[in-house]
């Protein structure tokens, strides 16, 4: 992963001067963002203007990947970005507890590597000396929020040179924007899979983190499990695990953390299914319940495997939504599903929705769509009314037309 800033410029952001100017900032957020870049360019450079007020802005909205570190580690845009969560990571990590050594590559900030040094010996690996150098801050901040064993140890170097045999295990996270834009080809990302092979080859208990879309050789799909985790509800990533690291080779694992009524993340729930996807059985009929599927059951293409296996069906061949007779498993919620109580399904035509809501003051608090073209955000504005807001609507293909489904969601109070 490489940056625009130099190694001079990483080590002033760490120091105490930059600190100073942070403060600085939080004790005058409400000023302008033109007037405090103003007063700043008057004393710093414009690459020590940028990078700081890049960091300020990051550890703004950063709690919610990294909990009460925060406001003390160090982000570029680039490296959060790409970066895992604690959660995420701590979850991965359960993969190397007790190896006896590791090796993070392209480790960027850290994200993964704050959770590798808490379970084993760890080495971070990347090429650009300046991040690296914000890597290494980020793990002294993380080992004196809690302590580590074995400190971690950082070389700066070309993963494609690293001799792989002398570590146990490693983790690779190739940079996915090397022409600046997210991408879901493998053959764009850096180091390239001739490279990756190139490492297996050296030592095959390899985890490898690619966007969860990505399409990857059939070879390693029969090599592999491969890792799908979705966390406030967006799949995040997929990892393929290769050699010890794998639990199933050749099948899927689903990870989903979700919410808490405190607003925190509970503990993971995770579900392992075969690796080969099932025709879909398509309803004739929409029953009592809609299923929403999260975003990892949609990337990871296991909606109608856990169709079969939970006696739904999907209500359209081009729409993700499961329709079935009951909210919930015999053994308890179904994985990965929404479940909703349908209470009226119309043609999809804006006026008699309308009416329809009015007359019955009904008021909308979210619009959902699958399989259709529309603007759930537009239309929420032009159904609005007076009512408040009770309901669902979920907007979906069906058969050769469009339907609207009101509905109230079952864990809706």
């Amino acid at each position: 992963m490489t940056h625009n800033f130099s190694l001079e410029d990483s080590q002033w952001l760490t120091s105490p001067e930059a600190a100073d100017y942070l403060q600085y900032l939080q004790e005058n957020a409400s000023l302008k963002p033109t007037t405090l870049v103003t007063r700043l360019r008057k004393r710093l450079s414009p690459s020590r203007t940028h990078l700081l007020l890049e960091l300020f802005e990051l550890r703004q909205r950063a709690a919610m990947k990294f909990g009460t570190l925060a406001n003390k580690l160090f982000f570029t845009r680039k490296a959060y970005e790409q970066a895992s969560s604690l959660n995420i990571s701590a979850h991965k990590a359960d993969r190397f507890t007790n190896q006896p050594s590791v090796a993070d590559l392209c480790c960027g900030i850290g994200g993964d590597l704050l959770a590798l040094q808490k379970v084993a010996p760890v080495t971070g690996i990347d090429l650009d000396q300046a991040i690296l150098h914000l890597t290494q801050e980020n793990s002294k901040i993380a080992a004196n929020d809690q302590p580590t064993d074995s400190p971690p140890n950082f070389i700066c170097q070309n993963v494609a040179q690293v001799d792989l045999t002398s570590f146990s295990s490693w983790h690779l996270d190739p940079d996915r924007r090397v022409q600046s834009t997210r991408t879901i080809s493998l053959a764009a990302y850096d180091p390239q899979e001739e490279i990756i092979r190139q490492m297996l080859a050296q030592n095959p208990h390899g985890g490898v983190k690619v966007a969860p879309a990505c399409q990857i050789p059939d070879d390693w799909k029969e090599e592999t499990e491969r890792h799908w985790i979705g966390e406030h509800k967006e799949c995040k990533q997929q990892i393929l695990w290769f050699g010890d690291l794998a639990k199933g080779i050749g099948r899927k694992t689903l990870t989903i953390f979700t919410n808490t009524s405190s607003g925190g993340l509970a503990s993971e729930t995770t579900l392992s299914l075969p690796s080969f996807e099932e025709v879909p059985a398509i309803a004739e009929n929409i029953g009592e319940y809609l299923f929403d599927p999260h975003s990892v059951i949609t990337a990871s293409h296991s909606l109608n495997t856990l169709s079969h296996q939970y006696g739904l069906s999907r209500i359209d061949a081009e729409s993700s939504y499961l329709t079935g007779e009951r909210p919930n498993s015999p053994e308890g919620r179904f994985f990965g599903l929404t479940p909703f109580r349908i209470k009226e399904v119309f043609p999809f035509k804006e006026g008699l929705i309308k009416t329809y809501l009015k007359t019955n003051k009904i008021g909308l608090f979210e619009i959902k769509k699958r399989g259709v073209s529309v603007e759930p955000h537009k239309l929420l504005k032009k159904f609005k009314n007076e009512h408040p807001p009770q309901k669902s609507l979920l907007i979906s293909s069906f058969g050769k037309k469009s339907v609207a489904i009101l509905a109230q969601r079952v864990d809706h109070p």
